[in-house]
């Protein structure tokens, strides 16, 4: 009877390192793949979020959500009543759900550092009137006849960047923002570490959504319009606009 050959030792290691190249070549792959599927579902919030902005604006005369109970300096800061007003549940059944379904809608998966306990009962815990949501607002932050607590906004001419009060009157409604991905930095300078935000605590945001590497790969951009639409983050872009928000941190907008 013949004797059966073995592998050889050498024969194993070639097949051991030719298994190790081939997972070394599918894992970025396949970072690619869900990152893209959180991407998706980030669009797909924001499009429930428009629509149901466009429902809230039909039943209340073309106006948008607006701060009446106090503010934050923060694009992301927005009243309790804001989540449940756009899903029109009460607060008490919008509470016993927020884990499932509020909060899929406030926050990307891509960023979680934002989907916290911290942040979405930051006003609970803080004593405060306001939640830290997992995305920026450009609604109108003042509350009806008062001067607001809100981040000034660069200068954009077309078209002009600036809180809007309406959804269906505002102006070039294809390109204006309503809302997007969040993209935080430390600095109006986007260097190449300020992206990656402390986890956050009383004083710091939370963290960029869509990073690729150390900067924002772009974000999901919900007009007045209700479409949404990819924008590419290009370092050193005039279509770049920080927005201050406090001393020291800055919300970063795509223009179109």
């Amino acid at each position: 009877m013949k004797p059966t050959r073995g592998f050889t030792l050498i024969e194993l290691l070639v097949v051991v390192a030719i298994i190790a190249v081939l997972i070394a070549i599918l894992l970025p792959s396949l970072g690619t793949v869900r990152e893209s599927a959180r991407r998706t579902v980030c669009g797909t919030n924001l499009k429930s979020q428009g629509t149901a902005f466009s429902i809230y604006a039909q039943q209340f005369n073309d106006n948008l959500p607006a701060f009446t109970n106090g503010s934050g300096f923060w694009v992301h800061d927005e009243p309790f009543e804001f989540g449940e007003t756009l899903l029109s549940t009460s607060h008490t059944a919008a509470s016993s759900m927020t884990a499932q379904s509020m909060r899929r809608w406030f926050y990307c998966p891509s960023n979680p550092a934002a989907n916290v306990e911290d942040l979405w009962n930051y006003g609970t815990i803080h004593n405060l009137s306001y939640r830290a949501m997992g995305y920026t607002y450009l609604n109108d932050r003042r509350a009806a006849g008062g001067a607001g607590n809100y981040p000034p906004l660069p200068t954009r001419a077309n078209p002009v960047l600036a809180y809007q009060r309406k959804l269906v009157a505002t102006p070039n409604p294809t390109e204006n923002e309503l809302a997007l991905d969040e993209i935080l930095s430390p600095d109006n300078a986007g260097s190449n570490s300020s992206f990656n935000s402390p986890p956050p605590t009383n004083a710091a945001p939370a963290g960029t959504s869509h990073l690729k590497g150390k900067f924002p790969a772009g974000a999901n951009v919900l007009s007045f319009d209700g479409h949404v639409a990819w924008r590419d983050f290009l370092r050193n872009s005039p279509k770049l606009l920080p927005i201050a928000n406090a001393s020291n941190s800055y919300a970063w907008i795509i223009s179109p």
